[in-house]
């Protein structure tokens, strides 16, 4: 495949190791304006043996795989199975992201009355009418936690779940802090 990117620079990006890696992107990192932005990991590069690798950037698009043409041709057993894998958790991911995006679209609620309005309204300095399209997610639908113990404002909420890293079992945090105090 012709890309900016061959395999060895790949390799000197991984530090020559197999699996997974996300790291900052050389081709369009370096023309972002902020640090944050340079560093930021948008290149992931599957290495999963010694001598092929693929790659993928959020940011700029670039795309690929290249391969190390000194080393021995893939078995195609092995290539065809490693397709197959890939397709598989392809459809994995596309599926639970289809379920978020499912829940989420349940979730929502008409704009009246809802923080969302009260951001267009106030802050944003919208007077004008708000259609019947526009939809607000219910904060509460985040969490058990939250929809049992719906919170007066927002920082009550922000609180309540920075205390609280694993909101979905607040039972069992009690329980340990109690049994922590003996």
């Amino acid at each position: 495949m012709n890309s900016a990117l061959n395999f060895d620079r790949v390799v000197a990006l991984t530090a020559d190791r197999l699996g997974t890696i996300d790291i900052a992107c050389p081709l369009c990192g370096p023309e972002k304006r902020t640090a944050a932005n340079r560093a930021r990991k948008v290149l992931r590069i599957w290495r999963l043996t010694e001598s092929f690798a693929g790659f993928c950037c959020q940011r700029c698009g670039e795309k690929g795989h290249v391969r190390d043409r000194s080393g021995t041709l893939p078995d195609p057993v092995k290539l065809a199975r490693a397709r197959t894998e890939a397709a598989e958790r392809e459809r994995r991911s596309a599926m639970e992201r289809l379920g978020k995006a499912r829940w989420l679209w349940s979730s929502r609620l008409p704009i009246v009355g809802t923080a969302a309005e009260t951001y267009l309204r106030g802050p944003r300095g919208y007077g004008g009418p708000l259609q019947a399209t526009l939809q607000a997610r219910d904060w509460r639908s985040c969490c058990r936690w939250c929809a049992h113990y719906p919170a007066r404002d927002r920082r009550q909420r922000q609180g309540r779940h920075r205390a609280r890293q694993n909101h979905d079992r607040p039972l069992a945090r009690l329980a340990d802090r109690a049994g922590a105090g003996k």
